[in-house]
């Protein structure tokens, strides 16, 4: 999505389950004991599930990476800037993609 709508800035975030919410008692009975934020910035899954923080934190090195490609090939609509934005892409969507494929084995 950054790719096609290149905005000026962008944020990622991981859901953290606040309580008192929906989606903290859905994922209540599966947090992990003793962790917590230690700040806001940290994108860390509180909460055991099917990817795990590595695969968030992949996802979002991927998108950085797509982000920073896609703009630049917007600068500079050179060949090569065209050809690098594409391997980023797909490199990033290939290997998200395999890993939640293996999750869902």
């Amino acid at each position: 999505m950054v790719r096609r709508l290149q905005p000026d800035s962008y944020g990622i975030t991981v859901a953290y389950p606040l309580p008192g919410t929906e989606f903290h008692e859905t994922v209540r009975h599966s947090l992990r004991e003793g962790e917590h934020w230690r700040m806001t910035r940290d994108n860390v899954v509180l909460y055991n599930n099917k990817y795990g923080s590595s695969f968030y934190r992949a996802a979002i090195y991927g998108t950085h990476l797509v982000y920073r490609t896609s703009r630049a090939a917007a600068r500079h609509p050179n060949l090569l800037a065209k050809v690098i934005d594409r391997i980023a892409y797909a490199m990033t969507d290939r290997a998200l993609g395999g890993w939640a494929r293996l999750a869902d084995g």
